[in-house]
């Protein structure tokens, strides 16, 4: 399972058994993903890529938008688009969302 950190930051109860965070939505263009709002949770969201998956080779993603489609109570639902392209243009490509507490 997920840490009740991750649970929390993408929307499910951690101290609820069966309650699952929504699995994301992705296609090649863009991705949906239920979390908290940033604001309001102190949650810093990063996305973040990689070729290879190894240790070190996560690199920030800074060249995307975002547009919130739904929001509900403290949870809001987002498509992130890449600007240029799509994800998998010229390799393989991991993607993940990373999360921590803002400053």
């Amino acid at each position: 399972g997920q840490s009740n950190f991750h649970e929390f930051a993408f929307g499910s109860n951690p101290i609820e058994t069966g309650n699952r965070a929504f699995p994301p939505k992705i296609n090649q263009t863009d991705f949906t993903i239920t979390r908290r709002v940033a604001a309001a949770s102190g949650l810093v969201y990063t996305l973040q890529q990689s070729s290879s998956l190894t240790e070190g080779s996560w690199q920030d993603i800074e060249d995307f938008s975002e547009i919130v489609i739904a929001t509900s109570g403290d949870l809001e639902t987002v498509t992130i688009t890449k600007a240029e392209g799509n994800w998998t243009d010229d390799q393989t490509v991991f993607l993940r969302l990373k999360v921590g507490q803002g400053q």
